[in-house]
């Protein structure tokens, strides 16, 4: 049963600190890379694009050897697609100008002053477009215009990891007051690490975004809730179950089932022996039982302490 993905997914320029953390290791996609074949690269090809978008982002020294006392960092890159596009015509009518569409994503592994067992994971998505020349332009201005939307797409990708670098050495206070940033990608940054540290000043914001007509925004406040761990969102979640699909419960079942309590069982238990669809009857019936898991784990920490 597929579960929400806790990840934080922003693309972002933000506050740039001055210290530049050493890359210990690029790693690449190769099957996302083979299902793209538009960008002509290879997987040195990639990693070295890879590299220099994050040298240009000023934060990270790629390549330099990891130095006692200072954070490690491992990135890992993969295409997330490739695709002929239209921008949106400038009069807002008729048909836009084509374009080559780049999207990306990085996944960061930082191993605080070199230390395995503190890894934090960071994963930030980039995209961007260039234009084609025509409709059916020659093989290398098609070349030139994906790699070109690439450069982009990571630089944006990398922009992101340094937004969360950024936020993950705050402090609550000052994360609390850029949640009133006029930049969504800041606030954006400030609420995915509140909630991971169980502050409550990111429930009502993570709330608000369950409105979104954005599915993917919803799914990572939904995401952002479980990691908060505040049983007040059990209710808004099962609102949030009303007239939707059933692969879309199904997945805000699980969700309840981590933040558990009274409610979230009730729900579950009903969901479980009264829904139309055995899909979401079989959902509710696995989750109950990641519910009571998790119940049994932690009567049996409380014992022993």
């Amino acid at each position: 049963m597929k579960r929400i993905a806790l990840v934080a997914l922003v693309a972002a320029s933000c506050h740039r600190g001055p210290a530049r953390v050493p890359v210990e290791h690029i790693s690449v996609g190769e099957a996302s890379l083979a299902a793209n074949p538009a960008l002509g690269l290879g997987a040195d090809g990639f990693s070295k694009s890879v590299a220099a978008a994050l040298a240009k982002s000023g934060r990270f020294a790629v390549g330099a050897a990891p130095r006692s006392g200072v954070d490690v960092l491992r990135v890992k890159a993969e295409v997330e697609y490739t695709r002929d596009a239209r921008a949106q015509a400038e009069d807002g009518k008729g048909r836009g100008r084509p374009v080559a569409d780049v999207g990306v994503s990085l996944e960061l592994t930082r191993l605080p002053e070199g230390d395995a067992s503190r890894a934090q994971r960071f994963v930030s998505e980039g995209a961007a477009r260039h234009p084609l020349a025509g409709d059916e332009p020659d093989p290398d201005a098609r070349g030139a215009a994906y790699l070109a939307a690439l450069e982009a797409a990571l630089a944006d990708a990398a922009a992101g990891l340094v937004d969360q670098l950024d936020a993950a050495n705050k402090s609550n206070a000052a994360l609390a007051s850029d949640l009133a940033s006029s930049d969504a990608r800041v606030r954006a940054c400030a609420l995915r690490v509140l909630a991971d540290r169980r502050n409550p000043a990111a429930l009502e914001p993570l709330l608000g975004q369950l409105r979104s007509s954005e599915s993917e925004q919803v799914l990572r406040a939904i995401g952002a809730l479980v990691a908060l761990g505040d049983r007040r969102a059990v209710k808004p979640l099962i609102e949030l179950t009303d007239r939707k699909e059933p692969a879309f419960v199904s997945q805000v079942l699980f969700a309840i089932a981590s933040l558990g309590g009274d409610q979230a069982e009730a729900y579950l238990y009903l969901m479980e022996s009264g829904a139309p669809e055995p899909e979401l009857r079989e959902a509710a019936r696995a989750a109950t039982e990641d519910l009571q898991r998790k119940k049994g784990a932690a009567g049996t920490a409380t014992v022993a302490r």
